[in-house]
Order: C-alpha cells, then sequence, then structure tokens
C-alpha cells in the first residue's frame, strides 16, 4: 500500500507541481524518500515534531502549495491534534495528511505504535474528509480526490503489502443480507467471501473507500434494501464507520433496520503478527463468518 501512495504522489507532482511532502524520520518506513529522491527540493525532513510538521503544512498551503504529510498513523493523530484542529481545519488551510502504519499492522510494532480509534477521531472534525482505501485503486483515487478537494483529507494506510485481485468494491444481488467493510480488512474480507459459497450466496458485499462525509442518498438506496447489515472494520466501534450509519439511518422510520458491528472492543494494541492481532480482537474472516451464520 506504501508503494502506491508514493507512486501516485509522484504522478501527482509531475502532472501538476505543486506537491509538497512533509515527513518526520520516517522516510524510510513510510517509503516517503522516494517522492525525495524525485523531487529533493519539494521534500523535507523535519524530524520527530509531529505538530510542527502539521503547522508547516498549513503555512506551505498558505503560499499555494498542496502540503502532503506522511507520518504513522498514531504519532500525526495524537502528536498533532491541536494542530490539525486549529492550523488547518480551523483555518480552513488544505493538507493531504496520510497515516500510516494504521490499525494493527504495526503489529511487531506493539500498543505504543497502534492507534485503533483514528477514524473515530478524525471523523469527529468538522469540514475534513477521511478515507480508508482497500486496494490499489481506491488509493489512487483517495488521493486524487484528496488533490482536487479544498478541504483537509486523512487518509489512513495499512502497512501490509496489498492483496491483489481484490473484487469490485460492490456485489449487490438480491440477498436480506449485506457486508458493508472498509479498509484493509475490507480487502482481507471480500477474498475470504469469494471463496465461501455459504456467505456469498446469502449475504451481499460492498467495500467503501471514503468514510466521510458519507453519501446519505447513496447510502439510502443501499441500506433499507436490506434486513441485516454487517459493518467491519479495523477501529473502534465507537465512532467509526457503524456508529456514522447507525446515527445517519436510525430514526422512527427504521425500527426494523438491524446492524450488526465488527470492531475493535474497548481495548489497546498488542504484539504479535497481524494475523494474530485480528483473531485475538474477534476481527478474522473466520470467526466473523461464523458469526454471521448464526444470524440466519
Amino acid at each position: 500500500m506504501r508503494t502506491t501512495v508514493i507512486e501516485k504522489l509522484i504522478d501527482l507532482e509531475n502532472r501538476n507541481g505543486n506537491i509538497v511532502l512533509l515527513t518526520g524520520d520516517v522516510g524510510s518506513s513510510t517509503l516517503s524518500y522516494k517522492f525525495g529522491e524525485k523531487f529533493p527540493e519539494k521534500y523535507f525532513n523535519i524530524g520527530i515534531s509531529e505538530a510542527n510538521i502539521v503547522s508547516i503544512a498549513a503555512g506551505v498551503n498558505y503560499v499555494g502549495f498542496i502540503p502532503v504529510v506522511c507520518l504513522f498513523s498514531k504519532h500525526l493523530v495524537l502528536r498533532a491534534l491541536e494542530q490539525i484542529n486549529d492550523s488547518l481545519l480551523l483555518n480552513k488551510r488544505k493538507a493531504i495528511l496520510i497515516g500510516e502504519y494504521a490499525g494493527f499492522s504495526s503489529s511487531f510494532e506493539g500498543a505504543s505504535h497502534q492507534l485503533l480509534n483514528d477514524i473515530s477521531i478524525m471523523s469527529s472534525f468538522p469540514d475534513i474528509e477521511l478515507y480508508c482505501p482497500y486496494d490499489k485503486n481506491s488509493i489512487k483515487e483517495s488521493i486524487e480526490e484528496a488533490a482536487l478537494s479544498e478541504r483537509t483529507s486523512y487518509i489512513r494506510i495499512n502497512k501490509n503489502d496489498l492483496i491483489s485481485n481484490v473484487m469490485d468494491r460492490s456485489l449487490l444481488g438480491e440477498n436480506s443480507r449485506i457486508i458493508i467493510s472498509t479498509g484493509y480488512i475490507g480487502a482481507l474480507i471480500s477474498k475470504d467471501y469469494e471463496m465461501d459459497n455459504d456467505i456469498n450466496s446469502k449475504v451481499d458485499l460492498i467495500l467503501v473507500n471514503k468514510v466521510k462525509p458519507l453519501d446519505y442518498a447513496q447510502y439510502e438506496s443501499i441500506i433499507f434494501k436490506y434486513d441485516h447489515i454487517y459493518i467491519i472494520e479495523e477501529n473502534s466501534k465507537i465512532g467509526g464507520l457503524a456508529s456514522q450509519l447507525k446515527s445517519l439511518f436510525y430514526n422512527s422510520e427504521s425500527n426494523n433496520l438491524k446492524i450488526t458491528s465488527f470492531g475493535v472492543g474497548e481495548c489497546f494494541g498488542d504484539t504479535g503478527t497481524y494475523e494474530f492481532l485480528l483473531k485475538k480482537n474477534q476481527l478474522s474472516s473466520t470467526e466473523i463468518f461464523n458469526e454471521i451464520r448464526k444470524s440466519f
């Protein structure tokens, strides 16, 4: 995923010439150094000073460039939260914030490097756009849209390698149940969904890239078609995609709408393989599909 991010940023700079990339001693980890090799005058390693980096990004935008900030998601969101609010959003400045090593993907770095509620935190801000891409095309789409938008965008990137041949983002049939998922875990779910005939014959699937703002009209045409909706995300159950959809659609007219949320409970991260951490948090495809079967 990180390689696709940098390739797309290099493509944007080649076409537009207005990208400035800022990072903080994680150029190798995020692969942003490759942008610096192509455009050394547009690449700045500010050091371990995330709050300063975001404030500098606001200034870079003020003089007419599109600043891109590449940092670990936890350090970007938590250490620079005030600057995201004040320097960027409050002052209506634009930046593309790329939070990498998101979710459990910094698995061996441990809990101190894992932020499991960045979607929740960033979604709570006004005037921000939020993306959780799941494959190569959705990464490119996220960055392209973010570059064209007048708002600040946050793009959540998993550390792991891309999953090849992720199915089209929507498989909508005549079933009465649907899975809605986002981000890298959505790619994992879709891969295993294809191989599980018991699930794919009874449950439809849609993968979501843009998490905020949600298009009410688009979701309305989907949500009320189904009796049971399963939302799967590698984020806290509180404040994530499931919470946003519930806030949009739970009202007096939707008493029969049933939403089951699969996400991270009230816990911190841990150390181990990515697969181990998903299983520990009941977020492996096997465990999720078994729970879904119980509702048939």
